[in-house]
């Protein structure tokens, strides 16, 4: 009988922690529910990450991310690249937490030193989006675009949160929207879903989207594996797992003796054979923790036999509905007409216009910020909000900050998918304004709208907190400024004066510097004096080959500095670069581009020649002919001399004609030397030859 009894009692005891759940009415989102606690099978199978022997598990562990509230990812040395995650340690966390035991873990409890700022899981499936369990987001059968938006505002979602690691801005991402929810709060239904997807507000680069198995095909034994982050400590990976029930008449999720926790809700569940996802993590056994009452400390629930009944939602009812047109998505939901695919309708009110009417105001002054809102989303307002104007010592302006106040606010009822609206909030310039300078910021949603509290949910959430930012400097003051401009200084006679904050809070001249007998004070500054080298300011003058200008020194003098150079093709001619003017011979437009500024035209062409006045002016053997008073070639048929003509012409009065010149005699002969012989010797033989021939 005693053996009986110590074998039933644990049933015993599950069936009734089963039967009677303990429900958290009043659960922030994102915190978990009975429905989410889970447990360990045997021995303890989580490892660190980068423990893991499973190399192909490691690397698809980069895809896998953290979610958690996004004020407690901060960035405390804002001269550091890097992000604190703030929370306790597990065994603080289990010890302080109405849901678990209220102790401390035990000393021999694995990773309860870690620390634990996590409440879910989620991992990439493509370039900006993130699929979790719906619990994570709302338990609720119908989520509203309010509801959605409201707890995507609040998520920070967090990449390489493994320990060891440091983490970057680059690691922190935010959620933009919710793109689909499903869940199912009866859990006698036929069906029960818990799958969400939502998207980032960039895109993630250098990590590569997990592979999902949309319909695997799984039976009892099939080897599985997790990853995720357990209680919402450093990542881990558990991968000794088998499926239990693979539900195949409904499909709608599988069971598994998987170690996981509170905290793996959202975690993606692998086939160890294919290494593609095939289901979400969405509940456990219970309960988490049991009490050992000799050590009076918490230890992790095991059950010491291989009944999976951690459940794993399939991926297939994370699928968006396909559609063309609005009419095929369902309630809540608008066709995305560049997928056209379902995507949740949204609100995104978003701060286009902030002005104030003036930028610093004495103690009692009235200052009005004049506004312009637009809900940018496709989904109508139609529950009050508030539009606040803020107070802040910087221009990081934290509507939960406890520096940070608010001096007014409006509360608008509704406001229509793409409708702007424009208005007015005054504010009077006293505590807990400072002295000084500080920054007047505008909000939309700071606050639930009719109470005075903060509310970290709202009402209406703009898409990403950062963008419905409008900051302003503001300076605080009991006196006037006669001055705008912090350290600027100018000069009095002889006096450097500079722009001070007065302990009243104005900016106002003070004499910083009295200038010496050998100085005067110019231009803000005192400097020695001098005596001008050049008359003129702006004047130029020719030095060599360069321009040089008279220009007002630091100095307050006149002197001349050098302020071009002329090209090669250049020379400084009256106080500027001018083209070095053209050589005989070379091609130019109009006598100004020639040395004898002579440019003759010829054909359409022109070509710098020497001026002449007749042909003894031109001495080039090229450019013979005076004409027009410039030296040309020849014209054709005018010649200068025989030469110029074609034998056996002459030339005769500068024209080529044929024959002699006049008074010429056509001879051409010359008288002998007495060297040469006589030609009549010669004519005898002739005259002889013939009487001989007739005989």
């Amino acid at each position: 009988m005693r053996t009986l009894f110590r074998r039933t009692l644990p049933l015993f005891l599950m069936l009734w922690l089963g039967c009677n759940p303990v429900e958290n009415t009043s659960r922030p989102h994102g915190m978990y529910s009975t429905a989410q606690r889970s447990v360990i099978y045997g021995t303890d199978g989580r490892q660190y990450t980068d423990d893991h022997p499973d190399t192909t598990m490691q690397q698809m562990a980069k895809a896998v991310v953290m979610l958690m509230s996004s004020s407690n990812a901060k960035q405390l040395d804002p001269d550091k690249d890097e992000i604190t995650l703030i929370g306790s340690s597990l065994t603080k966390k289990i010890e302080t937490s109405s849901k678990y035991t209220k102790k401390p873990l035990c000393e021999d409890e694995p990773f309860r030193l870690d620390p634990a700022p996590g409440s879910c899981t989620g991992f990439l499936i493509g370039p900006k989006r993130i699929m979790t369990a719906a619990h994570c987001v709302e338990s609720v059968d119908e989520l509203t675009p309010m509801e959605a938006q409201s707890w995507c505002n609040s998520r920070a979602i967090i990449f390489n949160f493994r320990k060891g690691q440091t983490l970057t801005t680059k690691d922190v991402y935010r959620c933009k929207r919710v793109l689909h929810h499903r869940y199912t709060s009866d859990t006698k239904a036929a069906k029960r879903y818990d799958i969400a997807v939502f998207e980032l507000d960039r895109e993630v680069t250098g990590v590569k989207p997990l592979e999902l198995d949309y319909k695997p095909e799984l039976k009892k034994a099939d080897p599985v594996g997790i990853i995720g982050f357990p209680h919402g400590t450093y990542q881990k990976i558990t991968t000794d797992s088998k499926v239990y029930d693979v539900r195949a008449s409904t499909l709608d999720y599988f069971t598994a003796n998987l170690d996981s926790m509170p905290g793996n809700s959202g975690s993606p569940v692998f086939s160890l054979d294919s290494y593609k996802v095939i289901g979400v993590h969405v509940r456990g056994a219970r309960p988490v923790y049991v009490i050992d009452k000799e050590k009076d400390c918490s230890r992790s629930y095991v059950i010491n036999d291989d009944v999976g009944k951690q459940s794993e939602n399939y991926l297939e009812s994370g699928k968006p509905v396909s559609c063309q047109s609005d009419s095929d998505c369902p309630k809540a939901y608008a066709c995305d007409s560049t997928e056209n695919l379902c995507f949740f309708r949204t609100t995104d009110l978003k701060i286009t216009d902030m002005k104030l009417s003036a930028n610093q105001a004495l103690e009692g002054d009235t200052v009005t910020v004049s506004f312009t809102i637009q809900n940018d989303g496709n989904y109508d307002i139609a529950t009050p909000f508030r539009i606040a104007v803020w107070w802040s010592t910087n221009d990081n302006i934290c509507t939960t900050c406890d520096k940070d106040v608010e001096l007014a606010f409006t509360t608008l009822q509704e406001l229509a998918a793409g409708k702007t609206h424009s208005g007015k909030l005054t504010f009077t310039a006293k505590a807990p304004l400072q002295i000084g300078k500080q920054y007047i910021g505008l909000f939309v949603d700071g606050y639930k709208a009719g109470t005075q509290k903060y509310s970290s949910v709202g009402d209406i959430k703009e898409l990403i907190e950062s963008n419905n930012e409008k900051v302003e400097p503001f300076v605080f003051a009991q006196c006037k400024s006669n001055c705008t401009k912090e350290g600027e200084t100018q000069c009095s006679q002889n006096v450097v004066e500079e722009c001070t904050t007065q302990p009243k809070g104005c900016l106002q001249w003070q004499a910083k510097q009295t200038c010496t007998e050998k100085e005067i004070c110019q231009k803000g500054a005192c400097k020695l004096k001098c005596s001008d080298t050049c008359t003129t300011e702006n004047e130029t003058r020719c030095q060599s080959n360069k321009v040089e200008a008279c220009q007002r020194q630091d100095s307050g003098c006149l002197d001349w500095i050098e302020s071009q150079t002329c090209k090669e093709t250049e020379e400084c001619k009256e106080g500027s670069c001018v083209l070095k003017p053209k050589a005989n011979g070379e091609p130019c437009q109009s006598n100004g581009d020639c040395a004898s500024n002579t440019c003759h035209t010829q054909d359409d062409k022109g070509t710098c020649t020497q001026a002449c006045q007749s042909n003894a002016d031109c001495s080039e053997s090229t450019r013979p002919y005076c004409q027009d008073k410039a030296c040309t070639p020849l014209p054709s048929g005018v010649c200068l001399k025989d030469t110029d003509c074609t034998a056996p012409q002459t030339c005769q009065e500068q024209r080529c004609v044929a024959g002699p010149k006049p008074g010429d005699t056509g001879c051409s002969c010359q008288q002998t030397t007495p060297s040469q012989p006589s030609p009549l010797p010669f004519l005898v033989l002739v005259a002889l030859f013939g009487v001989i021939r007739r005989r």
